[in-house]
């Protein structure tokens, strides 16, 4: 009987797939898909106002399809902090390569968790949102590539965050300092027309 050695990568993906199914079990599907579905029936008011020549709902869109990548960032310094809290990470930390595998199987169910919430926004707002322009096959691809490198980035700022915020408490108060950067990003309006201060 030979004995592999533990690699990060496939205990990472196992962790965070197991993790993924037990939020998105039946049970608690109502509680993840509240925020992606109430976003979408927002959308779907507001699709036909018209704002100087230009319809909300084509606006909305893309800020809503920004902002849930942003949240991943959130996502993860509440995973982090409340594992901490928990004993989670300790317990992480004493089995071999178990923080690479942490992080993997984190990084996995932040990933999986947005591609759901990504999914259940993009789909039917391609339908209900008028002024889009036609979607071709490489519009698709480049803002699959887009929305996938900007998971990374958030998801890395949130590992960062995570990794410095000392408890669940203050996770909260990193995801205000992390609600302050949705609002001056330019992602729900122009930076433009932000005060120059800012």
């Amino acid at each position: 009987m030979s004995s592999r050695p533990p690699i990060p990568w496939r205990t990472g993906l196992s962790r965070g797939l197991t993790e993924f199914r037990q939020d998105f079990a039946p049970s608690r599907l109502a509680g993840q898909l509240l925020w992606p579905v109430a976003t979408l029936a927002v959308m779907y008011w507001f699709r036909n106002h018209d704002v100087a020549g230009v319809l909300l709902g084509s606006i909305m869109f893309p800020s809503v399809l920004g902002m849930f990548t942003i949240f991943g960032a959130q996502l993860m310094v509440q995973y982090l902090a409340a594992d901490r809290d928990d004993g989670t990470l300790l317990r992480a930390r004493s089995t071999p390569l178990g923080i690479p595998a942490y992080l993997i199987g984190k990084v996995t169910l932040c990933t999986m968790t947005l591609m759901t919430y990504l999914a259940v926004i993009a789909i039917p707002g391609a339908f209900i949102v008028h002024g889009l322009a036609p979607m071709s096959l490489g519009r698709a691809a480049t803002l699959c590539w887009v929305l996938l490198l900007g998971m990374a980035a958030c998801q890395a700022v949130g590992a960062v965050l995570g990794a410095v915020v000392p408890s669940v408490r203050a996770a909260g108060y990193a995801a205000l300092l992390l609600m302050g950067w949705i609002a001056i990003s330019g992602v729900f309006y122009p930076i433009t027309a932000l005060p120059a201060w800012l």
